[in-house]
């Protein structure tokens, strides 16, 4: 409960995501190392106690603490303090599979198609099943589960770059 009163709480926790691993809460930072703060908030609103988290509680922090840890920008935030967010690098040996999720009316179009990023410059992946699923979730409650098989990717010349532990 003190959790949900505490600006200074909250602003260590986002600390914590926007400045040293987004990827544990399936968020993946741009190359200025922003997030999208809608996105953000999904992930905030599926931790235990901290579904009230709104966009009026980041700018309460930006107002409150003397010397917040995050900056704004348009509908994006991200962490003052970004020498140890995740680096995006080419993966060298990724895992033999992938797991990615769609919304239910996208699929047969993806079917056909294939899958191709939809609000991130590339499609985020995820090589643990529940973290897809959860970031699945977060776009369509009855979001359809991909599992790619990344051998067949590679030898179509398919880049796979880590953005943190288990995301690609």
């Amino acid at each position: 409960m003190a959790l949900q009163k505490s600006p200074k709480r909250l602003a260590k926790l986002l600390d914590y995501i926007l400045g040293r691993r987004p990827d544990e809460f399936g968020l993946v930072a741009d190359r200025d190392g922003y997030i999208k703060i809608k996105e953000l908030l999904k992930a905030l609103s599926e931790e235990e106690g901290l579904s009230y988290v709104r966009r009026a509680h980041l700018n309460e922090i930006l107002l409150t603490l003397p010397i917040p840890s995050f900056e704004i920008s348009d509908n994006s935030i991200r962490s003052k303090f970004r020498d140890r967010l995740p680096q995006h690098t080419y993966a060298q040996d990724p895992p033999k599979l992938l797991y990615t999720c769609v919304r239910q009316k996208a699929y047969p179009h993806v079917y056909i198609k294939g899958i191709y990023p939809t609000g991130y410059s590339r499609v985020i992946l995820s090589s643990n099943l529940s973290m897809a699923q959860r970031m699945g979730k977060r776009i369509d409650r009855s979001a359809i589960l991909l599992t790619v098989q990344v051998q067949p990717c590679l030898d179509e010349g398919v880049v796979f770059f880590n953005a943190g532990e288990a995301l690609f």
